[in-house]
């Protein structure tokens, strides 16, 4: 994401009223004045505006699906159908509203499981200042800043404040064209799936009063695996003395030796692609489930050796700590004891469940609604 050198901010309704009024209208060869195309910024990026719905709503465009003057670029070509009212109400990514003493505003995601860079950009820029959007662990949220409200479905706290997640919308009308018979293996729907968070607050406050959220918020469930207990135990007596072998002989290795380990692993690699090719597209480089089973059974196996290499290199048997002479980082061993061997025990258990093919998914991820 990119901040913008210009404050381009708004945080009110007040204030969006007050920009559309202010922004005169772009009229060039492509835009008549019927148009009405007012950037809510810089005047060069018009895709970015600001579209007077009625008295009490103004909709924040970022030139994304459900523009009506971006919809021959983005999903909607090939189609002489123009999103509705409706269907530009319901993909707004920033929609202001006033009702009584309240105003309000309404935030949504890009359509789609992959990134909206764009959209991100464009919320973390455009925002009130007492909010924040983050982007964690591929996730986004909108952080509240300033409030002591306590804690609900769906959120948590970055630095102390509430964050919200922001989920995906799956919502494209009139898409099939662009995927097709795949239009639904995609998981694109026609109908909204009303994925969007709203905040509201009373009318006149100053503009640091804290936001309060109303209707749905969501919550990420992250997958559930399983481990393969009858294989585990089939191979643990190798595993066992695999890992016995390489705890009493990884300090006569040059582990801390990048150039070592690479040769070690491109050599490991290079075996399994000639001996052990993929079968599917899971594996772009071979299949190492398969490899790796027979090294751990074979105690005379020639890539024994690397197969501990790559283990040592992700676990936590060394780590970086400064070197005081050299001015730099450097990799050292870690002096084992009860609290470290348990720690070390636990990432091989993981290395061993993940590279031997032992987990399988349970039941995939999921963002559900709350409240």
């Amino acid at each position: 994401m990119v901040h913008r050198y210009t404050d381009w901010k708004i945080n009110s309704f007040a204030e969006a009223e007050e920009r559309y009024n202010t922004t005169k209208p772009v009229i060039s060869k492509k835009h008549t004045k019927e148009q009405d195309i007012r950037p809510y910024g810089y005047r060069s990026r018009k895709w970015e505006r600001i579209e007077k719905i009625s008295a009490n709503c103004y909709i924040i465009w970022n030139g994304d699906d459900g523009d009506p003057c971006q919809h021959l670029y983005w999903g909607w070509y090939n189609t002489d159908k123009k999103p509705t009212p409706k269907q530009q109400m319901e993909l707004a990514p920033i929609v202001w509203k006033r009702k009584g003493n309240m105003e309000s505003i309404r935030i949504r995601n890009g359509s789609g499981n992959y990134a909206h860079c764009g959209r991100y950009t464009f919320l973390e820029n455009t925002l009130p200042h007492n909010m924040g959007f983050l982007v964690i662990d591929g996730k986004q949220y909108v952080s509240l800043l300033n409030t002591s409200e306590k804690q609900n479905f769906g959120t948590g706290r970055w630095h102390g404040h509430l964050k919200y997640l922001l989920p995906k919308s799956m919502y494209v009308p009139f898409n099939k064209h662009r995927h097709g018979s795949n239009f639904r293996n995609h998981g694109f729907v026609e109908k909204d799936d009303k994925k969007y968070l709203t905040f509201e607050r009373k009318i006149g406050e100053p503009n640091t009063t804290p936001w309060q959220v109303v209707g749905a918020t969501w919550e990420y469930i992250g997958a559930k695996t399983k481990v393969d207990k009858q294989g585990k135990a089939d191979i643990k007596p190798h595993t066992d003395k695999f890992y016995e072998w390489i705890v009493t002989m990884y300090r006569m290795l040059p582990i801390t030796d990048w150039e070592y380990r690479s040769k070690m692993r491109n050599e490991l690699q290079e075996w399994v692609n000639d001996n052990f090719p993929s079968s599917c597209n899971d594996f772009a480089f071979g299949n190492p489930h398969v490899a790796y089973m027979e090294i751990m059974r074979d105690e005379e196996h020639p890539m024994r050796l690397h197969l501990a290499v790559d283990w040592l290199t992700h676990s936590n048997l060394t780590e970086y700590r400064w070197d005081t002479e050299g001015g730099g980082n450097r990799e050292e061993f870690v002096d084992i004891d009860s609290d470290v061997a348990k720690r070390v025990r636990a990432n091989w258990n993981r290395y061993i469940n993940k590279q031997l093919g032992l987990i399988s998914k349970a039941e995939v991820e999921k963002i559900e609604r709350r409240k």
